[in-house]
């Protein structure tokens, strides 16, 4: 099947998503005693950014108040984070759910997972 795939076909590899294609996808000619009609197939994996999704945090600690909250919250998405880390702000520190909390609180998102200090 590698040697004459005529469409994508999804595999696993190495715990990723990948995927076979035709190699005349890249633009590429067929080898010699190949027929246009069933071109090679090359494995094609995504690089490991498009492979894992980085996680987004933010953490109370890196921001000075007189609370001196340690509460980090982490989430897949920059969504789920917003609606997390807006609901802690109004309810733990009295903050008014507007544009500009929401503006702060996305200058302090970070990328990976909050340290555990």
């Amino acid at each position: 099947m590698v040697g004459g795939a005529d469409a994508a076909t999804r595999i696993i590899f190495s715990g990723a998503d990948a995927f076979l294609a035709p190699e005349q996808d890249y633009g590429m000619a067929a080898s010699p005693g190949r027929s246009a009609s069933r071109p090679a197939a090359r494995l094609v994996v995504p690089t490991v950014r498009e492979a894992i999704m980085v996680r987004k945090y933010i953490d109370c600690r890196a921001v000075p108040s007189d609370s001196k909250c340690t509460v980090a919250i982490s989430a897949d998405t920059e969504k789920e984070l917003m609606d997390a880390a807006v609901q802690h702000a109004v309810a733990v520190h009295g903050h008014r759910d507007t544009p500009e909390l929401r503006e702060q609180l996305k200058q302090a998102f970070k990328e990976g997972s909050p340290s555990a200090q």
